[in-house]
């Protein structure tokens, strides 16, 4: 015993979460498939096809892809973001009250 703990310290990682975290290149990987709409299965299928030893999980991957789509959101709400890909994408265009910045009509 290390007289910190009251049991022996283990030899091995099995079955530990430190060996199931993502690494950055896996991180890469989730972002660029994300961006291309690839389901969450898939990207865990094509781990488990790069390295047969790859402890990461499905819960692993849908909180990567949180992260990621949150980055690219950034500070907006929801309801921003989405306004701002209509305008960008030029799918919407809106008209303001003069006077204020209140939105009268959205097409």
């Amino acid at each position: 015993m290390c007289g910190l703990h009251n049991h022996e310290l283990v030899n091995t990682f099995e079955n530990n979460s430190f060996v199931g975290r993502i690494k950055e290149e896996d991180k890469k990987h989730v972002d660029e498939l994300t961006k291309y709409h690839v389901a969450p299965s898939h990207i865990l299928s094509s781990f488990r096809d790069r390295d047969k030893e790859n402890m990461t999980n499905i819960s692993q991957i849908y909180k990567q892809q949180s992260t990621y789509i949150n980055n690219l959101k950034g500070p907006k709400t929801d309801m921003q973001h989405l306004l701002k890909l209509l305008e960008d994408e030029k799918y919407a265009w809106s008209m303001t009250h003069e006077d204020s910045n209140v939105v009268r009509d959205m097409f």
